[in-house]
């Protein structure tokens, strides 16, 4: 869905549209990268070591922003 919106925003004749179809297509670069990274992480070191490894980093990541949003 995603791409479509995008190369459609692109293609689109406002510059408006433009940007925003090059922003998200290049913000889905990184998106792609981190699955591809999870996915041979799995098949590495196996699902229930990489989920562990997950949850505490978003645990980080939900503890952070309470502490950000406490100031």
């Amino acid at each position: 869905m995603w791409d479509f919106f995008s190369y459609t925003a692109f293609t689109s004749v406002s510059a408006a549209d433009g940007l925003a179809g090059m922003y998200i297509l290049l913000g889905l670069i990184p998106v792609v990268l981190i699955i591809i990274a999870d996915r041979i992480c799995v098949w590495k070191f196996g699902a229930r070591k990489v989920n562990k490894v997950q949850f505490y980093i978003a645990g980080t990541f939900i503890l952070h922003w309470i502490r950000l949003q406490t100031q």
